[in-house]
C-alpha cells in the first residue's frame, strides 16, 4: 500500500510513497515501526500473520523507534562518506574525521568518537562519549581497518560495539600506580615496564567492556591472530602475515595456516612459527583466502586477496 516494510520484529518502514502521507495524521518516515493493526499489537507475530491482518484492516499504528532511525542514519551517512574525502581534519590525531549518523569519528585505528548527538544515546545501554573507540561492527573487529573499510561495514551495519575510554584510562592509572614502583629496578628499562603494564592492562580491560562488546572481545581473544594480510600473491605462491592479540604470547606460539581458493576449496595447509608464512603450490586461482589459527585453537582470523 505504498509502504515498504522490512520483516524485522516489529516490522520497520524502509520507504514511503509521497501520496501515502495524506492518509495518516502524522507523516510516516523510514525507521518508524509498525506496532498495531486494528489497535492490537503485532509485536509477536510473523510476516504471514501480519499480512493476513493487514489485508482486512484499514487501521495501522506506527511509532517512532530511535534504534532503526539510528541504523538508517549511519548506513546513509557511511554510503555518502565513501564517495568523498573526510569532512575535516582531526587536530588531535592529524587524521580525517566525519559525522556518521550522530557520531563524529576520527579515522584513527580503531576509530575514536570525537562528538555524539544526544538523540543517539537512547539506543545504548551505556552512553557513548567523546574519546570512546569504535571496536566492532556486527561483531567484526575494526581495529586494523582503514576509513574506507570501516565505512563499507557501516553502510550495511546492524550493530555497533564501543570501548569506554574513561574505564580504560582509569584502569591505566590504577595499573601505573600498582606497578610504577618497578620502574627503578627494571632491568629491561621502560620497555620492560611498558610490556608488563600492557599485558595486565589488556587482560583487565577486556573484562570491563560493555555487554555488547564483551562477547566479541572474548571471541577475538580466542582467535589470537589478527590483522591477517595476504601479500605478494602470484600464480602459485603468496605471503601471509599476521599480528597477535597478545604479542607476548605470539613468540611462543605456532600457527596453522589454511589457504582456500574462490570456490572455498582448501589448497594449502601448513604450520609455521613467528608471524609470517610463505605459501607455495597454489593452483592459479584468481582469489585466495588465508585463515590463521593458533595451534590447538578452533577460531581463526582471516583475509582475502586477489592474485596478480
Amino acid at each position: 500500500g505504498g509502504i515498504q516494510l522490512a520483516w524485522t520484529s516489529p516490522p520497520v518502514v524502509r520507504a514511503v510513497r509521497q501520496d501515502v502521507h495524506e492518509l495518516f495524521q502524522k507523516p510516516i518516515t523510514p525507521g518508524d515501526v509498525l506496532t498495531t493493526v486494528d489497535h492490537e499489537s503485532i509485536e509477536s507475530l510473523g510476516r504471514h500473520e501480519i499480512l493476513e491482518r493487514l489485508s482486512t484492516s484499514s487501521n495501522w499504528g506506527f511509532a517512532e523507534s530511535a534504534l532503526p532511525r539510528l541504523k538508517e542514519s549511519v548506513r546513509s551517512a557511511a554510503s555518502e562518506a565513501l564517495s568523498s574525502p573526510p569532512q575535516e581534519k582531526d587536530p588531535a590525531s592529524g587524521k580525517g574525521r566525519d559525522w556518521i549518523g550522530g557520531f563524529q569519528f576520527a579515522w584513527t585505528s580503531p576509530p575514536v568518537v570525537r562528538a555524539v548527538k544526544p538523540e543517539v544515546q537512547e539506543c545504548f545501554e551505556r552512553p557513548v562519549k567523546p574519546g570512546d573507540k569504535l571496536m566492532f561492527v556486527d561483531g567484526k573487529s575494526v581495529e586494523c581497518l582503514d576509513r574506507r573499510q570501516v565505512l563499507e561495514l557501516l553502510k550495511k551495519h546492524d550493530g555497533l560495539g564501543f570501548r569506554d575510554h574513561e574505564a580504560e584510562e582509569a584502569m591505566r592509572a590504577l595499573l601505573v600506580g600498582r606497578f610504577g614502583g618497578l620502574a627503578a629496578g627494571d632491568s629491561e628499562g621502560d620497555g620492560g615496564l611498558s610490556r608488563l603494564l600492557s599485558g595486565h592492562l589488556e587482560k583487565m580491560l577486556e573484562e570491563r567492556l560493555s555487554e555488547a562488546v564483551r562477547g566479541h572481545a572474548a571471541e577475538d581473544q580466542a582467535q589470537v591472530a589478527k590483522c591477517v594480510r595476504v601479500v605478494d600473491v602470484a600464480v602459485d605462491r603468496a605471503i601471509v602475515t599476521w599480528e597477535a592479540m597478545t604479542s607476548h604470547k605470539a613468540r611462543k606460539c605456532s600457527w596453522r595456516i589454511e589457504v582456500s581458493d574462490s570456490k572455498g576449496e582448501i589448497v594449502f595447509r601448513g604450520e609455521f612459527e613467528g608471524q609470517r608464512a610463505e605459501v607455495s603450490g597454489l593452483r592459479g586461482a584468481t582469489e585466495y583466502t588465508a585463515r590463521v589459527f593458533a595451534k590447538g585453537g578452533n577460531s581463526a582470523a582471516g583475509a582475502a586477496a586477489t592474485a596478480k
